[in-house]
């Protein structure tokens, strides 16, 4: 009988790995770097709150997130391919 001792599973452990994989997949892909960058333009839109500005940062951030999160779920489901 043998038994499958190998520690080093490459999970990241039972209690963190779905924030891990989460965390990853966001470092990894441009488009969500993308839609992030498009949330903090609105979060310093929201922080200045006064004139122009902060309604160009808004449509900004707007059409950074729409496009990021579009261009993820593109690159997504063409990877899919015919899989269903």
């Amino acid at each position: 009988m043998s038994t499958q001792t190998d520690t080093d599973s490459g999970t990241g452990g039972s209690g963190g790995s779905t924030a891990g994989t989460a965390l990853e997949t966001v470092r990894n892909s441009f488009a969500l770097k993308m839609a992030l960058a498009g949330v903090a333009f609105i979060l310093v839109g929201y922080v200045i709150n006064t004139g122009v500005v902060p309604a160009m940062l808004a449509v900004w951030g707007t059409a950074l997130v729409v496009i990021g999160l579009g261009a993820f779920l593109f690159v997504r489901l063409s990877r899919r391919g015919t899989q269903g």
